[in-house]
């Protein structure tokens, strides 16, 4: 099966260099690896004598999304891959979802498991009591090993672990209206395209998630961020039925109650300031947030 590899990064050459390194050791090779990288500067071009490499030097585009769609543009294989610049593949991973690609023509977009995040059944359960719905999320549940199937279908996959298949890019693309750093388009993404077509998680796919800490947000920034990136997610995305509300709602508490464990815990209120914030931009609009430009969504 023939495939393409798409790498959003920035400012990240160490992440980049393992990911990179992870990708010339496959078991199954891509036949492109398309870099967009919004570097300041690029120290070394990428190079690889087992696959073609376009290493695009984009410092013009702002934010993961506008990268991705770029990225797409440079290819022309039946499947692409779109990987965090912090990622490390097990040798494996491309034969393995290849293989799942393969053997079921149905699926048209699936992500890994990272095998280092994971989660204690507290927490999963936690989780799972306040993302019900459209925010249903087992995620945490797959990449914790708490989930044996190989193939779990869901609505909502990762978006730095994952393949789709090239043709679902000619009715879909990432939402530009979030750039920067910009947290949800994961799930903004597979969540439209799972209302008309199956994606699923790969649990036997695995690969390593290293958790780069340049360019993300302090506390304060991050709970506002998820205030409003749940909230953008339900204003477009989902109609105002009763249960839509309740699970948004639900959402939110889930939020403050994850925000009063952090002020205990970390003894900071930070994470309750960062709520504050976050509704404020609700309420104006999502204007002023990190990752939203106004001026390119029309909700």
């Amino acid at each position: 099966m023939k495939f393409d590899v798409v790498i959003p990064t920035k400012n990240r050459p160490d992440d980049l260099n393992r990911l990179f390194e992870s990708i010339t050791k496959q078991i199954e090779k891509p036949a492109r690896v398309v870099i967009i990288d919004q570097s300041d500067n690029i120290a070394v071009q990428k190079e690889s004598g087992d696959f073609e490499v376009n290493h695009v030097h984009a410092p013009y585009v702002s934010g993961l999304t506008a990268a991705k769609n770029l990225g797409v543009s440079y290819c022309n294989s039946e499947i692409v891959y779109f990987f965090d610049d912090d990622i490390i593949l097990d040798p494996d991973f491309f034969q393995i979802m290849n293989s799942h690609f393969e053997n079921d023509p149905e699926i048209y977009g699936m992500c890994g498991k990272q095998k280092n995040c994971k989660d204690s059944f507290i927490n999963i359960l936690f989780f799972s009591l306040f993302h019900i719905g459209a925010y249903k999320d087992i995620r945490r549940k797959c990449n914790s090993g708490y989930i044996k199937e190989p193939l779990v279908k869901t609505n909502i996959i990762s978006g730095g672990i994952t393949g789709y298949r090239r043709k679902v890019f000619d009715d879909y693309l990432f939402d530009e209206g979030l750039v920067r750093y910009c947290l949800g388009e994961d799930m903004d993404f597979s969540y439209r395209v799972s209302r008309h077509h199956t994606i699923c998680f790969a649990t036997d796919a695995l690969a390593l998630h290293n958790h780069s800490q340049i360019g993300r947000y302090d506390a304060k920034e991050s709970y506002a961020c998820k205030v409003a990136g749940f909230s953008y997610f339900y204003d477009k995305n989902l109609t105002k039925t009763f249960f839509n509300k309740l699970s948004y709602s639900l959402v939110l508490v889930g939020i403050v109650v994850d925000a009063l464990y952090y002020t205990i815990s970390h003894f900071s209120m930070d994470a309750l300031k960062g709520i504050i914030k976050g509704r404020k931009y609700v309420r104006g609009h999502y204007k002023n947030v990190p990752f939203i430009d106004v001026n390119k969504i029309s909700i």
